[in-house]
């Protein structure tokens, strides 16, 4: 029978005669020293001839990898095999990731690579777990934060003139991007083009008594009235924000001991600021289950990727 692109036609005796890719076959041959597939099976299928001792083992093409038809020394080659493919596929993910980002990760396994590409993984899981909470506080604290001062100072564009120091400046900046534009005329595009760091800022002493002498109830209509206290939320906004940036400039969250203490503070301020937000928040948020898991978890299955990824690497395209 022809081989098909990819097959091989060696044993894996995890799978009785089907072949090292898990595909090809080689019908007639019994390599466990019993009576040939054919016999076996009580069809008329044409037995193939044994491996004669002192004669070259019939080999594969595609890997080089002969069949002496000993379980013992097949097994071994089969193993050998997988060693090789798994290294290549770590060696391949290094490569794409670099050697330098992935040597903290390394180090902090102090084993094999499956473990050390486990916890790379558990940290980008992490990071995609905390993104819907962190999405949804950023959005709602800005829309609170805008809808009480505009309201307070019935001014749309508040921001162009109660501000200072960096926040200030980056009005100005959006002032000359969208300058000649029909967007100077739509507060909202600058209230969504501001980033976190820029509503934090909000919260820092030199707007005490500009914005915060009534206003705190108004943005945290939930909280209560021990947290309406401007030093403890920019303390509270200020310990997200470096989180956030963390996850979003690609930087390891993993080793944070506090992170579900983290997490909560973010759950909470959501809360505080919108019932329903917090509500959708749940909904979407997977951080407690990726959590427990741990990296051992992603370990395993990148071993299990690794074993597999030969066959779909040896096929077109792979």
């Amino acid at each position: 029978m022809r081989r098909r692109r990819g097959e091989c036609d060696c044993v894996n005796p995890s799978q009785g005669d089907s072949t090292l890719p898990g595909k090809g076959r080689r019908r007639g041959v019994d390599y466990r020293g019993q009576r040939s597939v054919g016999d076996r099976m009580g069809n008329d299928a044409k037995p193939m001839k044994s491996h004669t001792p002192g004669s070259s083992p019939p080999s594969c093409r595609k890997y080089g990898i002969g069949c002496t038809g000993a379980y013992k020394e097949n097994l071994s080659r089969v193993r050998c095999y997988c060693q090789m493919s798994q290294a290549e596929f770590f060696s391949r993910l290094t490569l794409s990731i670099s050697k330098d980002r992935f040597a903290p990760y390394y180090s902090a396994s102090g084993q094999g690579d499956s473990e050390a590409y486990g916890i790379y993984a558990w940290n980008l899981a992490l990071c995609e777990s905390l993104y819907p909470a962190l999405n949804c506080l950023e959005i709602s604290l800005r829309n609170s934060i805008h809808q009480a001062v505009s309201t307070a100072f019935e001014d749309e564009f508040w921001f162009r003139s109660r501000l200072t120091g960096r926040e200030r400046e980056t009005i100005q900046n959006l002032d000359t991007a969208f300058a000649s534009t029909i967007d100077q005329t739509k507060p909202g595009r600058y209230i969504s083009e501001c980033s976190f760091g820029f509503w934090v800022g909000l919260f820092r002493g030199d707007y005490e008594q500009t914005l915060w002498t009534r206003l705190l109830p108004v943005v945290f209509p939930q909280a209560s009235r021990r947290f309406r206290n401007r030093s403890l939320l920019y303390a509270r906004l200020n310990r997200i924000r470096v989180l956030r940036n963390r996850i979003f400039h690609h930087e390891p969250i993993w080793h944070i001991r506090d992170l579900p203490e983290q997490h909560q503070l973010i759950l909470e301020t959501i809360g505080w600021i919108s019932p329903a937000m917090l509500a959708m928040t749940r909904l979407l948020d997977r951080f407690d289950s990726v959590y427990t898991r741990g990296a051992q978890y992603y370990a395993i299955e990148l071993d299990r990727i690794a074993q597999d990824w030969s066959a779909s690497s040896n096929t077109p395209g792979g």
